[in-house]
């Protein structure tokens, strides 16, 4: 009965199925590198998964802010990167009322687990402002 009783024990064990990480890569993941000034991309086959994701950046109004040589939305030339990451997406906006917002889109071909985003930067117009917050909402279904 112990040996029984242990060989479903080890069963369970080796059966069960082992977390894995998987990163999109905003350098990497996209069939062709995220172009500066692009509102769109795929990305195929994130970290060897299998999972295919779409990426779109719309916005509500404002204009996309081009400083310092980048046009926004973009990856290489971004101005602030982002902790843990050499390669992240920067999008500048610049709105002219508190209506107005940018949404990013991740369509993804499977289900995602315990999907992560690491946000970085979210700042008002100035130091001083008192109009305009900036907020981040995320939503999942």
């Amino acid at each position: 009965m112990k040996t029984i009783l242990n060989l479903i024990i080890g069963l369970i064990f080796f059966s069960s199925v082992a977390a894995q990480t998987y990163t999109l890569n905003w350098n990497s993941s996209f069939s062709t590198p995220w172009a500066s000034g692009a509102t769109s991309g795929p990305a195929f086959n994130i970290g060897g998964s299998g999972i295919a994701c779409n990426v779109n950046v719309a916005k509500s109004g404002g204009v996309f802010a081009s400083s310092s040589g980048i046009s926004a939305p973009t990856v290489s030339n971004s101005l602030v990167t982002v902790p843990g990451s050499s390669n992240n997406l920067l999008v500048a906006l610049d709105y002219t009322s508190s209506s107005q917002y940018t949404d990013v889109t991740f369509t993804f071909t499977s289900l995602v687990y315990n999907l992560s985003f690491y946000l970085s930067d979210i700042d008002r117009l100035d130091n001083t402002s008192n109009n305009y917050f900036d907020r981040v909402t995320v939503n999942g279904n």
